[in-house]
């Protein structure tokens, strides 16, 4: 199955270190059997509120495939990390894949939309209206 992991770092890490990090991490995942399909650039953002009082941390996310089964020993490495302050793995479930792939071609369209054009601001707000219905529409079709 194919699943994502995210995990928080604490901020203060050095790269080196960082790097030792991330390379255990996908150790893990491979060691017990998976195989990495994508791995999203490190993202440095302020938590919502302080864990282990730290305000600060790192999201590294990456998808993976691996049976079931395996995903218990994947946890119980992460947790063995004094370095990571919370992580969460989901499946990612077909569906929930459309929804990504669809969102990307939202932003993208949504990316060419805003350059600048000679229309009225009116007419370029009934657009966006529009899209987001379309949007809402093809969602509710793939959640079904």
């Amino acid at each position: 199955m194919k699943y994502e992991l995210t995990y928080i770092v604490i901020p203060n890490l050095a790269e080196e270190d960082l790097s030792k990090l991330i390379a255990e991490i996908n150790n893990l995942i491979v060691n017990n059997g998976g195989e990495i399909k994508e791995q999203k650039a490190l993202i440095k953002r302020k938590l919502a509120y302080p864990i282990k009082k730290n305000k600060n941390g790192d999201y590294i996310t990456i998808e993976f495939l691996i049976e079931p089964e395996k995903i218990d020993n994947i946890n119980k490495g992460i947790k063995l990390e004094k370095n990571i302050l919370r992580h969460l793995i989901i499946i990612l479930s077909e569906k929930i894949q459309k929804v990504k792939k669809i969102r990307k071609n939202i932003q993208a369209e949504s990316v060419i939309a805003e350059t600048p054009k000679s229309k009225p601001a009116k007419k370029q707000t009934i657009k966006e209206k529009v899209k987001l219905e379309e949007l809402d529409k093809k969602l509710e079709e793939l959640l079904q």
